[in-house]
C-alpha cells in the first residue's frame, strides 16, 4: 500500500486527544474536506471508482450487489446498480430502522425506484422484496474514511457495523485516495472490510490478504 497522505485529517490534536473524543474529531475533519470538494470533483471520483470495482470478475459474478443511494457527498455508484440491474443481478438499497439502529436491503427494479426514507435517505418502496445476502453478495459500503488495514469511519450511526457483523457477502469500500488514514482508531466491534475501492485503485490490507473472495 502506498503511503498515505493522512497528516492534514488525522492532525496530531486528533491523534493525542481522549480516547472518545478522536473519532468526533476525525469525522469532524473529514466531513470538512468532503464539503469542499467541488461537484465536479465529486462527479469524477465516482465515474473512476465505478470504472475500478465494474471490472472486477466478483462484480460480474455476484448473486446480488448491495449498494447505497448517495447523499451528504457520499460517492456515486448508481452507475453500477444500473449495470448490474441490466445484467439481470438483483440490486439492494439499504433502509434504516432507526429505532433498533438496523439495516436491511430491499431490491430495486430500476435506478429511479425510490421513496423517501428515514433521515431522508431515498430508499425502494416497502412493497419491495426483502433482499437476504449470501456467500456471493457483494455489498459497497460507504464511509467518511478507511485507513491502511481497511476499517472504517461512518457517521457514527453503527448501521453497518451491526449489519457487516454477519454479513456473508464480500465487502467493498469505497472513498476518494485522499481520505485512506494511518488510522481510524477501529474498535473491536468493528470489521474490515474485503477491498478497497478509490479513484486509483483497488487493493487489499495486509490482514484481509488472505481471506477469499469468489
Amino acid at each position: 500500500m502506498m503511503k498515505s497522505d493522512f497528516e492534514p485529517i488525522l492532525s496530531r490534536a486528533t491523534v493525542q486527544a481522549p480516547a472518545p473524543e478522536r473519532k468526533r474529531l476525525l469525522r469532524q475533519a473529514l466531513l470538512a474536506e468532503r464539503k469542499a470538494l467541488p461537484p465536479e470533483a465529486l462527479c469524477a471520483l465516482g465515474r473512476a471508482v465505478c470504472s475500478q470495482i465494474a471490472a472486477l470478475p466478483l462484480f460480474l459474478e455476484a448473486s446480488m450487489l448491495l449498494c447505497y443511494y448517495p447523499v451528504k457527498g457520499e460517492i456515486n455508484l448508481l452507475p453500477l446498480a444500473e449495470l448490474a440491474i441490466k445484467r439481470k443481478i438483483p440490486v439492494g438499497f439499504p433502509v434504516c430502522d432507526s429505532k433498533n439502529h438496523t439495516l436491511s436491503f430491499r431490491k430495486a427494479e430500476t435506478p429511479n425506484d425510490f421513496v423517501p426514507g428515514a433521515y431522508g435517505i431515498p430508499v425502494p418502496p416497502e412493497n419491495a422484496n426483502l433482499l437476504i445476502p449470501d456467500e456471493h453478495t457483494v455489498c459497497l459500503v460507504p464511509a467518511l474514511g478507511y485507513d491502511k488495514n481497511l476499517y472504517r469511519i461512518g457517521f457514527g450511526g453503527g448501521f453497518y457495523d451491526r449489519f457487516l457483523a454477519n454479513f456473508p457477502g464480500v465487502t467493498i469500500g469505497v472513498c476518494a485516495e485522499s481520505t485512506i488514514l494511518e488510522t481510524v482508531f477501529p474498535e473491536p466491534h468493528d470489521v474490515a472490510v474485503s477491498l478497497l475501492a478509490t479513484e486509483k485503485r483497488i487493493f487489499k490490507s495486509e490482514k484481509t490478504l488472505k481471506k477469499p473472495v469468489f
